[in-house]
């Protein structure tokens, strides 16, 4: 049975990988300009910029009061996500599209928005901070996939209440049969996906933080 296991997992990483070659290599030159885009690195560093923050005092609960912080973090993560979500679907177009002039060229006028940045932080924080509260608080509770299916599902369900809320029933039935709706689920898959690297990396550092404990105790049982 174990042998069967261990065969099936083989074989299941050598689709998967056989897969993601075919995809890469069909599409290279995609692939290439994306890591070579400022925007996607500068993403990139934002997403672990907006983890890395809140992990620091979540941690330190954690160390310092063990399983007893597990549920004061994930009340945080949960309403955080929360307050986050209704900023997405309850903050005023005149104030999420009111603009300032940035500059005049050629007779064109180039202007800014003022409060999108608003729209912007919520979005980070519900996306990399939450899941990243979420993977302090479970890491060792075998519950960590929460931290990767609920702030991407929240982050979609919140902009699609958004569209529903601002345009008719008509407009928010055609939504769903439109292209825009997939680039919303393709935002949440990767979402999802940097949540999952969290919970990797988060189960690594736990596991080599705790590995001293686990020794002691295997050390004692055996005296």
């Amino acid at each position: 049975m174990e042998k069967r296991k261990r065969n099936g997992r083989i074989a299941f990483i050598i689709v998967v990988s056989v897969a993601a070659v075919s995809l890469f290599l069909s599409d290279i030159f995609f692939f290439r300009d994306i890591l070579l885009e400022s925007d996607f690195l500068k993403q990139l560093l934002n997403n672990f910029l907006y983890a890395a923050i809140p992990c620091v005092p979540a941690v330190i609960l954690r160390v310092k009061f063990g399983f007893n912080a597990v549920r004061w973090l994930a009340v945080a993560a949960t309403a955080v996500g929360v307050l986050c979500c209704a900023l997405h679907i309850f903050l005023p177009e005149t104030v999420l599209n009111e603009t300032v002039v940035l500059y005049e060229d050629a007779s064109v006028i180039h202007y800014a928005y003022v409060n999108d940045w608003i729209f912007v932080f919520a979005q980070s924080v519900l996306t990399s901070s939450v899941p990243a509260l979420y993977c302090v608080a479970f890491v060792g509770q075998r519950r960590e996939i929460w931290a990767a299916l609920t702030p991407s599902l929240m982050f979609f369900v919140s902009l699609y209440v958004r569209y529903i809320l601002t345009n008719n029933i008509v407009q928010s039935l055609a939504f769903i049969f439109d292209e825009s709706i997939l680039v919303m689920i393709v935002f949440s898959a990767g979402f999802t996906l940097w949540a999952l690297l969290l919970i990797f990396s988060t189960l690594i550092i736990y596991k080599y933080i705790t590995r001293p404990k686990i020794k002691n105790n295997k050390k004692e049982k055996i005296v």
